[in-house]
């Protein structure tokens, strides 16, 4: 199997670290140069136009609250808007998620406590603590997936090898966030991201998890899939192997 050298890991081994003989005329300027161009500034720019297809079907009063938040704690609302779009599609303030995460931008209680949130079924408290939790992540990784994994994941779990982890709902999550974040869906499909997550309950109401997986909307784009069976009739789930083992990716083409 050819390997492809890079400045960063997408997927990684668990096991021993792979030692690969570096190419003869990689300098220590050229890497610190590849990682700085690595680098996505737009996650960063804070006054970037807003794009109505992320802003389709949304509340208006919340559409308003992620995009002042955005603008004023430094991160590109596109990215906060595709975030809340991947978290939760109906954009219900009192969803709550099977971990325990709240509201708008589904926030954990002790992160949202870390950001001055103690009300995270308040749509202004929810969105303003997760767009200071955002520009953290953006000044740290300054990378839409590692960012948009650390979100849904952990910091810990993205730090451990600098990498996308190799957790089924993480990677699902993360396609969905790039998906949306660079235009992958087509308009009319972008409505149906998020809307649909199981182990959500509302007013204290837990629903049922369903058992089937929902259909994706359509992309252009596919990083990572968890949905379905693959072409030989496996459960893309089984394609990840355990930490004991190697990794299998399979190319795929367009949905």
């Amino acid at each position: 199997m050819k390997a492809i050298r890079a400045s960063a890991n997408v997927f990684a081994y668990p096991a021993e670290p792979l030692q690969v003989e570096p190419p003869r005329d990689l300098t220590a300027e050229s890497v610190a140069d590849a990682a700085a161009l690595m680098r996505s500034p737009e996650i960063g720019d804070a006054d970037a136009k807003v794009r109505p297809d992320l802003l389709a079907g949304m509340p208006g009063d919340v559409a308003r609250l992620i995009v002042e938040a955005a603008h004023e704690e430094g991160v590109d609302p596109n990215l906060m808007l595709s975030i809340a779009r991947a978290e939760n599609g109906a954009f219900d303030g009192t969803a709550v998620s099977g971990a325990g995460a709240v509201g708008i931008m589904q926030m954990l209680p002790e992160t949202g406590a870390a950001y001055g949130a103690h009300d995270l079924t308040d749509p202004a408290q929810n969105v303003r603590a997760a767009a200071k939790f955002l520009k953290v992540l953006v000044d740290k990784y300054g990378n839409p997936i590692l960012v948009a994994a650390a979100y849904n994941a952990g910091e810990p779990k993205v730090d451990l090898r600098t990498s996308l982890p190799l957790i089924r709902e993480t990677a699902d999550y993360v396609t969905r966030v790039v998906e949306l974040y660079t235009h992958a869906y087509a308009p009319g499909d972008i409505q149906a991201v998020g809307r649909a997550r199981q182990g959500f309950h509302s007013n204290g109401q837990r629903s049922a998890a369903s058992t089937k997986a929902s259909s994706p909307a359509r992309s252009t784009m596919l990083v990572f899939s968890t949905n379905g069976p693959g072409p030989d009739g496996t459960d893309a789930a089984q394609q990840i192997q355990p930490p004991d083992g190697p990794v299998k990716v399979r190319e795929e083409g367009s949905q």
